[in-house]
């Protein structure tokens, strides 16, 4: 029997398309160097679009606006003061809007802020600056709660119900606890990565093109490729969610011959071409990640793990509570018969990810006490995001059966 895709609520998907699209928008003003009342112009256009998504549609959605409302509220109420968050992407935005550059950073200056990074989210941060007409440390962080809203959108549309929006957000809130809204980016890479997970899957593995008309099909392909083109933009390890997705689709190309399709590869392309041209930027610069210019070989650091390392970093990485509490919740699920294939895909690209942050932790030139000690609670958030969808999606009343797509 041919496997079917649920199919997304249109008007949650075309609001996570318009939404992602202007942030893309305020990105590209600055890669090409556009006037700052631009800039000013298209933040003020976002405003207005959030807030018509906000009162649009009374009693629906409800989890998701008030996650959003809170969001702001509390990056607005709180601090800066985690080192990523304010020595490296706030610390960024800083820059650009004092240089009125988003390549500021690539001047050399303060290496220890990463300098290579993407600038996606600290392009905002500085679009806020300036409609402010001054910096501060609190206005621009709530950048992130803004670009975490079209990943949001577009997850929730292949929910039913409060039910699961709910589940969705509680989720979220579990895994992402203080790193949330206090401007870090990790729980915006993992938004995006399930995001994508699923966006992906429902365009491929997940059914016969027929369950859909050809506009539909078109909204599904912009949706992914928006959330494909920020996902690397965030954080540099946007990329291997790319090639974890990737890789867990393998098996069923192979083994079912399922076609990925022309406007998914062409879309997937188009969406790396931002990322591309930063990379090149970066290189033209002589600007490059701290752990490819690290002096120690890959051999040498691999002769100095010990097994003992090797069952410290095991330990860390996949016994988080946001990674244990998310499988065993969803090992309990499948063991009552709520199966969900997509739900599946989304285990698989986990397990696939978390093995890479295992690997990064393994090769690590850094001291890998500090190493894991500092990121290991927030580089595994992403993977708990993606087993935690996919029990949202079980959770769901007929989780086997494929959704019907709702009117607008």
């Amino acid at each position: 029997m041919t496997e079917q895709r649920p199919l997304p609520d249109r008007y949650l998907l075309r609001w996570s398309i318009v939404l992602g699209f202007v942030l893309l928008g305020n990105y590209l003003f600055w890669a090409f160097g556009a006037p700052a009342i631009t800039k000013i112009g298209l933040v003020t256009v976002l405003l207005g679009l959030v807030g018509i998504f906000l009162l649009g549609r009374p009693g629906q959605y409800l989890p998701l606006k008030l996650f959003f409302i809170g969001g702001v509220v509390l990056a607005l109420g709180s601090p800066t003061d985690g080192w990523d968050a304010r020595s490296i992407w706030l610390f960024h935005g800083k820059r650009m809007f004092f240089d009125g550059s988003l390549y500021a950073q690539l001047d050399g200056y303060a290496p220890w802020s990463h300098n290579d990074y993407p600038t996606f989210v600290p392009a905002l941060s500085a679009s806020f600056a300036l409609c402010l007409g001054y910096w501060n440390e609190v206005v621009p962080k709530v950048a992130g709660v803004f670009v975490m809203l079209p990943a949001l959108c577009l997850l929730t549309a292949f929910l039913s119900g409060q039910r699961q929006i709910l589940g969705l957000i509680l989720m979220l809130l579990f895994l992402g606890r203080n790193f949330l809204f206090s401007g870090w980016m990790d729980p915006l890479l993992a938004v995006y990565g399930t995001a994508l997970v699923a966006s992906f899957y429902l365009l491929t593995k997940g059914g016969s093109r027929e369950k859909i008309d050809q506009s539909e099909h078109v909204l599904l392909v912009a949706a992914m490729a928006m959330v494909a083109a920020i996902l690397c933009l965030v954080k540099n390890e946007g990329i291997f969610i790319i090639l974890a997705v990737n890789i867990a689709f393998l098996p069923a190309y192979i083994m079912s011959r399922v076609s990925i399709g022309r406007s998914v590869c062409l879309a997937g392309a188009a969406a790396l071409l931002p990322l591309v041209g930063w990379e090149l930027v970066c290189a033209k610069y002589g600007i490059h990640s701290d752990l490819s210019q690290d002096t120690l070989p890959l051999g040498f650091i691999l002769s100095t793990r010990s097994w003992h390392d090797v069952l410290e970093i095991a330990r860390c990485v996949f016994f988080q509570l946001e990674f244990a509490v998310p499988l065993i919740l969803y090992l309990y699920l499948a063991r009552q018969g709520k199966n969900n294939p997509l739900s599946g895909f989304l285990l698989m690209t986990a397990l696939i990810y978390s093995l890479m942050v295992f690997a990064v932790y393994l090769v690590t030139p850094h001291d890998l006490a500090w190493h894991l000690k500092t990121s290991v609670d927030r580089t595994i958030i992403p993977v708990g995001l993606m087993i935690g969808y996919g029990c949202v999606m079980m959770m769901g009343r007929g989780s086997s059966a494929p959704k019907v797509l709702r009117s607008d």
